[in-house]
Order: structure tokens, then C-alpha cells, then sequence
């Protein structure tokens, strides 16, 4: 990964371009007008919110007692922002472990993957001035970080009003989110450019982020830290293996994640696979346990032979079944083989990056929707199948080859490492910008 900072040639002159725009009567016009759509927004809102359940105190900001001293605020929109908003803040609690963290999101599911990781997590308030001064005053934070592209002016504006600091992480902006914040015009500019750092995905992101007011000098291509935590302690293959009581040489592929009607897809191409291996030991790890008894009765009308992994003992048959939480990243660090579910059905399919990160080749269905996938695919260290035909075939060609094994584990491991870097990269930027 190539470095620039701070950016500087074109990227000045486009800012300075933008930037010559006057400001005055249009700009107070618009931030008026930024408020009024808020007011107008928020009791309408607020009967939709308590009819729907969807966290109405905590989107008013009423997050009670209990709340950390002087937090590092890391506000993400969903599970995915959660993620990468996690390894940049796992690095800095390397770099220094005394920092508190508040999450908030925008979705419930985000907030409770935020909640399980790190402990405080909330729904984010309303971008209302009234409200974000509330949670200010409140939580009174050392920073906000903002992830990816959730840049929300009234935010923005009462933090740095407050004297807080704001960065923005893993930025990224798309071209259609480009041409909408255009429209902004004053408000996004103001916003952006009030940033006191931006660390952006790619140099068409930075572009873009300066094109819409970004300062060049406080803009820095890192590249996607999703999935980018620091490494744990290193997981071995062979005590791992003989825990279990699975011999050395057993061919093993694990299945993580599926989803209903994923099984009878995989049992179709396992057919073959066992054919020719007939030791091979699937680990089947279903995303959701209260499925275990559909799935039991599949194997069975298979005439495969299973045992749970609750009760298993030291002979095992052709599949385990999964039935215990937390176990699927030991799995996957035993294994010759993955295979990610939620992707031959369309449900946007699971993390492939922790198989690929602990070297195992990745497969995965035609669905698979994870940001960051196709460059998974394209290092080498993932192939997306369309059917069981096709995914046996690959599976067939993978075990049957332990020099192609190992180099799509080598570039699995090679991904995750950039990942890293680009995460402990983050971290350090805002440390040394007196972010954190």
C-alpha cells in the first residue's frame, strides 16, 4: 500500500477550486434549511419510531446511566461499518489501553454486534441540533470517529463547535453518493472540510472527499480496514486437530454459516467428494441452532452418518454437526477447506475474510455480498461457485492439490495482512494528529 500525506498538486488546486465559492447569505440560508427539514422531520419520526419499536429514546439521545468517561465516540451505520470500525479501535487500545469506547449505529443489528464487541452501544441520535447537543453534553467524548460514509453535518458541526476533534475512517464515497452530496453544496463542504482527518479507502475516495471540501493535507489513503483487527494468538493446526481426535492427514472441510436449503445444495456435491475421500469430515456449523433438527433429519434422509458436536467422542463419522456457540474460527483453523454460507442462497452471505485469514482456501456461492469479496477472488484466495456441480468440482480440485491449497491459503493470509495494515495505519494517523 502507497502512502500519501499529505496530499498535495492536484488535489490542492481542486480544494482551493472549491473552496473559492462563496459562503455568506446561501450557506446560513442552507444550515437554516438543514434544521427546518430536522424539525419538521423529528415529530413526524418520533409516531413512526414508538409504533415500530425501533429505539425511540435512544435515537432522541436518552441513553441513561452507566454511560463511559470521556469515550472515544465511533458512530458506524450497520454490521459491516461495525466491523471495520472495530479494528481501527482494537489498535488503539494496542497503542493505548486505557481508552473508553462508545458505539453508536444506525441499525439495531449494528448495535447489538457493537454491544456484544465492546460493551456500550446505542442507536446514534437524530442529526437534530437540540438532540446531538443533548448527547454531547451527556457523553462528552475525547473524539468522534465517523466510518465510511456516514457524514452527518449537525453531528459534525456541534462536535467541532464543542471543541471535539472528528475524524472520518475507512472512508469511502461512491459516485452516486457524490453526485447527491454535491447538491449539498455549502453544508457538505462545510461539514467535510471541518474533518480534522480523513482516512479514505482509495485515492478515487480522497478525490472525491476533497472535490466536496476534504482539507488535501488531512487526507490519507490507507485502504479497506475491515477485518483488519490485530492478529490474535496464532491458533495450531495439528494440536487443534488432535483436541478433536482427528488424525493429521484427514481431509477436513468445513461448511460455516449455512442457511436453509444450503445443506441439501452442499450434500448434493459431497456425494462426489466423498466418492473419492471417503474419510473426509465435513464440519456443518448451521448459522442458526434452532435449525439443527431440520438439519438432523436432512443427513439422515441422506443416510449420512453425523454426530453432534456436543456428543461427540473420539471415532468420528462423515459429518459434525455444530451445535455449540464460538467454536467456528477453531474449526476453520483446523480445516483443508472452506466453504462460507449464506451465499448460495440470496442473503448476502457471511464473513469469508476469518477462513482466508487463517490461511484456508474460501469458497462461496453465486449471493455473496460481503464488501471486499471480489478482491478476495481476485488475490487468489477465494472462488465463488453457482451450484453444487461447480462448487464439487472446485472442492474436488482443492483437496485433490495441497501446493494450490497452500498458495490460496498463502494469499489468504497476505489479504488479511493489508487489512491489518491498513487498520494499525488508521490508528496510528489518529494518534499522531492528536485525534485520540
Amino acid at each position: 500500500m502507497t502512502y500519501s500525506y499529505p496530499f498535495i498538486g492536484r488535489w490542492a488546486a481542486i480544494w482551493a477550486h472549491r473552496n473559492m465559492l462563496p459562503h455568506g447569505g446561501k450557506e446560513v440560508i442552507l444550515k437554516a434549511m438543514y434544521a427546518l427539514l430536522w424539525s419538521v422531520a423529528l415529530p413526524l419520526g418520533v409516531p413512526y419510531l414508538l409504533l415500530s419499536g425501533r429505539g425511540l429514546r435512544e435515537r432522541l439521545g436518552i441513553w441513561g446511566k452507566g454511560l463511559p468517561a470521556a469515550p472515544l465516540w465511533a458512530h458506524a451505520a450497520s454490521m459491516g461499518e461495525v466491523r471495520a470500525a472495530s479494528a481501527v479501535v482494537a489498535w488503539l487500545l494496542n497503542f493505548k489501553p486505557g481508552v473508553r469506547v462508545l458505539f453508536t449505529t444506525t441499525s439495531s443489528t449494528g448495535r447489538d454486534l457493537a454491544r456484544r464487541r465492546w460493551g456500550c452501544a446505542y442507536l446514534a441520535p437524530l442529526d437534530h441540533p437540540l438532540l446531538v447537543r443533548r448527547v454531547l453534553r451527556n457523553v462528552r467524548p475525547r473524539a468522534v470517529l465517523l466510518t465510511e460514509g456516514e457524514l452527518w453535518p449537525g453531528t459534525i458541526r456541534e462536535a467541532r463547535r464543542s471543541g471535539i476533534p472528528v475524524a472520518l475512517i475507512n472512508g469511502r464515497i461512491s459516485e452516486r453518493a457524490f453526485r447527491w452530496y454535491s447538491r449539498f453544496g455549502s453544508i457538505m463542504r462545510r461539514a467535510i472540510g471541518s474533518l480534522d482527518l480523513l482516512c479514505v479507502q482509495s485515492y478515487v475516495d480522497g478525490e472525491r472527499f476533497v472535490r466536496l471540501g476534504a482539507r488535501p493535507e488531512r487526507t490519507f489513503v490507507v485502504g479497506n480496514v475491515k477485518g483488519g483487527e490485530p492478529e490474535g494468538e496464532p491458533l495450531k493446526r495439528d494440536a487443534l486437530r488432535s483436541s478433536f481426535g482427528i488424525h493429521p492427514e484427514r481431509p477436513v472441510l468445513v461448511a460455516g454459516s449455512t442457511r436453509e436449503g444450503e445443506e441439501a445444495v452442499l450434500l448434493e456435491g459431497l456425494e462426489r467428494l466423498w466418492a473419492r475421500w471417503p474419510d473426509l469430515l465435513v464440519v456443518l456449523a448451521p448459522r442458526h441452532l434452532e435449525r439443527l433438527g431440520e438439519v438432523e433429519r436432512l443427513l439422515r434422509e441422506h443416510g449420512v452418518r453425523y454426530v453432534l458436536r456436543s456428543r461427540m467422542g473420539r471415532d468420528l463419522p462423515q459429518v459434525l454437526l455444530v451445535d455449540t456457540m464460538g467454536e467456528l474460527t477453531k474449526f476453520y483453523a483446523m480445516a483443508d477447506l472452506a466453504f462460507v454460507g449464506g451465499s448460495f442462497v440470496p442473503l448476502g452471505g457471511h464473513n469469508p475474510f476469518e477462513p482466508a485469514s487463517l490461511g484456508l482456501p474460501v469458497t462461496f456461492g453465486p449471493h455473496m455480498r460481503q464488501e471486499g469479496w471480489e478482491r478476495l477472488c481476485e488475490d487468489g484466495a477465494a472462488v465463488m461457485v453457482h451450484d453444487a456441480a461447480e462448487w464439487a468440482k472446485v472442492a474436488f480440485r482443492l483437496l485433490e492439490d495441497p501446493n494450490l491449497r497452500s498458495q490460496m491459503g498463502r494469499k489468504g493470509r497476505e489479504h488479511a495482512a493489508r487489512l491489518r495494515e491498513a487498520a494499525r495505519r488508521t490508528a496510528e494517523l489518529l494518534i499522531s494528529h492528536g485525534i485520540v
